[in-house]
């Protein structure tokens, strides 16, 4: 039997938008190997960042069901290193730490920031698992703040009627 979802952090407008991203690199991708005679190692170079673009483009997603969570990546490359499956009748506790992403005006400050202190300051949170059996585990995420604090909530609700 197939568990009901009870949340996700997906969106349509995140999904269309990379959609189009996605489709943009494609064409863009179609004019420079038109042109790959005109500058080939310009172009070659620039091919290479499109495809590095488009294979790493991408958002990742935390799926709540009544009796799992998945955390999974809709990026083409993530996708091999970043699906996991928890099992909620396994999971003492979760719980987040981090802080929201920067709005417009920070943004030059804080990538300034992450510049020189060699990328110490994570602008989003991350997620601390404790399984029952003493294992401890941390998810270093790219979802925004709010939606973390929803899933960890409803994982939290599933964790405690499960107990």
């Amino acid at each position: 039997m197939k568990s009901k979802l009870l949340f996700t952090t997906a969106s349509l407008y995140y999904f269309l938008r990379l959609a189009i991203f996605r489709i943009v690199l494609i064409g863009v991708s179609m004019y420079l190997l038109f042109h790959f005679k005109e500058n080939s190692i310009l172009i070659g170079v620039l091919l290479l960042i499109a495809l590095s673009f488009f294979l790493f483009a991408g958002q990742d997603v935390i799926e709540v069901y009544e009796d799992r969570f998945l955390y999974r990546s809709t990026s083409l490359l993530k996708r091999l290193t970043r699906n996991r499956e928890f099992i909620i009748s396994e999971l003492a506790v979760i719980s987040y730490d981090g802080s929201a992403k920067p709005k417009v005006e920070e943004g030059v400050a804080f990538v300034l920031l992450q510049f020189f202190v060699n990328n110490k300051i994570n602008r989003f949170p991350i997620i601390y698992i404790e399984f029952k059996d003493g294992r401890l585990e941390k998810i270093d995420t790219d979802i925004y703040r709010e939606d973390i604090a929803k899933a960890v909530s409803v994982i939290s609700k599933q964790i405690s009627r499960h107990r």
